[in-house]
């Protein structure tokens, strides 16, 4: 939620292959104020974030045609793409992915189930951060 009025939207990429998902985090960003796009497949996450430049991607780890470590991967090859926060969700809470998430450039794990919140705090901490570097 934008706690001051120099909060200005973000957008945010949402990479989910489950629509469900993908449709409830849509609307819940939007309704605080974001502006979505969103991919359905690891591919697609590439293609929007090259085209649309987010400010930040929220990406599942189990994606077709490309996965959420592969396509993190792909983005960070890209050097006008390296600043954007990629925060990972998977419901697999083992050390091993989290290391595996961190190896990929993602900026942060959460595991499913989550709580909005949880999401919503981490796009307000990377936006903080992006205006104070």
């Amino acid at each position: 939620m934008k706690n001051n009025e120099n909060d200005l939207p973000r957008t945010i990429m949402i990479a989910e292959d489950h629509d469900d998902t993908r449709f409830i985090l849509a609307r819940l960003f939007q309704m605080s104020g974001h502006r979505i796009i969103e991919a359905a497949n690891g591919l697609e996450a590439i293609n929007l974030a090259e085209r649309e430049r987010p400010d930040s991607i929220i990406i599942d780890l189990e994606l077709p045609l490309l996965d959420g470590l592969s396509a993190p991967r792909r983005i960070r090859a890209h050097a006008s793409l390296r600043h954007i926060p990629i925060i990972l969700i998977s419901g697999h809470d083992t050390v091993f992915h989290h290391k595996q998430a961190r190896a990929a450039g993602c900026s942060a794990f959460v595991t499913k189930p989550f709580e909005f919140d949880e999401l919503e705090s981490l796009i307000e901490q990377f936006s903080q951060d992006a205006v104070c570097a």
